[in-house]
């Protein structure tokens, strides 16, 4: 059955349910039921607009607009690689191939912008573009390039952004009202979590391992066993070990990129501090230029190197070779002040005592002056260290016991007899008076003082007396201590002078003696 329109168009109906329609050169719109239908001889450019196809097939040379298409395609013919197939929605349920496309001309692209979509430039590989360049890729081996065109992990992000002179390449959000964006570190599956890495809204970067273990706070404050670190470094909890090749050096604050001080292990020898071989047997904390801590951690080393220098302090003194040692104690405790020469030991028969040794580090050789000088000088460290001094004072040598002097014979030649006696004795003039501080001010604590004047014994028993002619300088006020009397030369004088009194007292007894037998003969 047909029905024929104006003589042009021809619609006709089979007995199987199918509908044609030819010769037409107009628009078709209506909903079509059926088995098959067919549109051809259409001419111009016809469109077929249908509501609802019920029908098995549809065939049209022209074109056809749908709000949607349904099924597997299996059967569509006649569609050739230039052809838009154009739609709202398309259900694919088998197999869709496109071409490999470009980074220029990607394979599958939106409308109206050819040079941005998904393209395919390897086998197994899937790559996304953006404006004609790259974007992100997916290798053969399932690792994401994000801006790297050969992603060697499993995310590999290269970035162009130079903002703030920093290349951000990732960013982590945290959308959660509270919390803070991290990466956590797992195994796999994901059963036990190692660590992770956050970043919170206070700007405090968290390292952890189940327990927060390290921080960077806001302020660029670094703590490691705590959340609230209090200054450029902070260490808390358990201990911490340091490995370096030269050490640990500290710059100065002030733009001078030279280090200041330093900590680090070394072998240096007796004032070698600037070797660069190191053994770790010493540990040295330093200043450049300055005062040098030496602590030897090996005490095998006491047979072949001096055994005062298990805990050192060294001052350069300008030489950047040889140091000056000012302070030293070693394994055995024995105490040594470099500067004074003096040491504080057991080394005499085991008896604590005070060793002046031969050298000093500074001044006059020890063993020339041969003194150990105790006095009192009124001064605060600042003036210790170089300042000026405050009023000199004298200093009593109190001792809860008796002293000995030591007087072996073995340790003694050229020995003679005292040649002063009675006559010097009579000589000399005790007196009485009071000390003065250098300021001219009497030493109240001092008290009355019963002794000699060593200018005057000098003039009678002059090896009783030293003389300091570099101390004969006398101050604004004339005061001056360059004189000092030995008790003992007075002592040893005066024993002769007892000696000679006994002579003449034993002679005086025996002419008495004598006197009394002649007296008596007369009576």
């Amino acid at each position: 059955m047909g029905i024929q329109i104006n003589g042009n168009t021809d619609i006709i109906s089979a007995t199987d349910g199918s509908l044609t329609i030819q010769g037409a050169s107009g628009n078709l719109t209506g909903n079509l039921t059926g088995t098959a239908t067919t549109a051809q001889g259409l001419t111009g450019t016809p469109n077929i607009t249908v509501g609802t196809i019920g029908a098995t097939s549809l065939n049209a040379s022209g074109v056809v607009t749908a709000t949607s298409f349904s099924g597997s395609g299996a059967n569509l013919t006649g569609i050739a690689a230039t052809t838009d197939v154009r739609t709202n929605s398309l259900v694919v349920s088998g197999i869709t191939t496109v071409a490999a496309g470009s980074t220029a001309a990607p394979s599958i692209t939106p409308t109206g912008d050819t040079n941005t979509g998904i393209f395919f430039p390897s086998a197994d590989t899937i790559a996304f573009g953006e404006g004609g360049s790259e974007a992100v890729r997916i290798d053969s081996s399932g690792r994401l390039g994000v801006g790297a065109a050969d992603p060697g992990y499993a995310i590999d992000v290269a970035s162009a952004d130079t903002t703030a002179g920093i290349g951000y390449a990732l960013r982590l959000r945290q959308n959660a009202t509270a919390g803070a964006a991290a990466i956590q570190f797992t195994d796999n599956p994901v059963t036990t979590q190692y660590g992770y890495i956050a970043c919170d809204s206070s700007s405090n970067l968290k390292f952890a391992t189940g327990v927060v273990g390290a921080t960077i706070d806001s302020s660029g404050n670094f703590g490691i066993g705590t959340i609230n670190p209090q200054a450029k470094l902070h260490v808390h909890g358990g201990d911490a070990y340091l490995s370096f090749d030269r050490g640990l050096y500290f710059a100065r604050e002030n733009g001078n990129t030279e280090w200041s001080n330093y900590i680090k292990a070394t072998n240096s020898p007796d004032g070698g501090f600037s070797s660069t071989t190191h053994d770790n047997y010493w540990v040295e904390i330093g200043s450049k230029g300055g005062t040098h801590i030496v602590l030897n951690t090996d005490g095998t080393k006491d047979a072949v190197r001096n055994t005062h220098d298990h805990f050192t302090v060294w001052q350069k003194d300008s030489d950047t070779t040889n140091g000056a040692r000012l302070f030293a104690v070693d394994n055995r405790g024995n105490v040594q002040f470099g500067n004074a020469g003096v040491r504080i030991d057991r080394l005499w028969d085991d008896y604590p005592s005070i060793t002046v040794q031969r050298n000093a580090t500074f001044g006059s050789n020890n063993a020339g002056l041969a003194e150990f000088r105790v006095h009192g000088a009124s001064e605060t460290h600042a003036e210790w260290v170089g300042g000026a001094s405050g009023a000199d004072f004298s200093v009593n040598f109190r001792i809860d016991g008796s002293t000995y002097h030591s007087s072996d014979e073995r340790h003694k030649t050229n020995i003679v007899n005292n040649p002063y006696g009675l006559d010097e004795i009579l000589q000399l003039q005790p007196r009485k008076f009071n000390r003065l501080s250098s300021d001219g001010t009497i030493e109240e604590n001092q008290g009355d003082i019963l002794g000699f004047i060593a200018q005057e014994v000098k003039e009678i028993i002059p090896e009783a007396v030293n003389y300091y002619p570099d101390e004969d300088i006398p101050n604004e006020i004339g005061w001056c201590r360059a004189y000092a009397l030995s008790d003992g030369y007075i002592l040893s004088t005066l024993v002769n002078a007892v000696k000679e009194q006994n002579a003449i007292i034993e002679d005086l007894k025996n002419q008495i003696e004598e006197l009394k037998t002649q007296v008596s003969g007369l009576n």
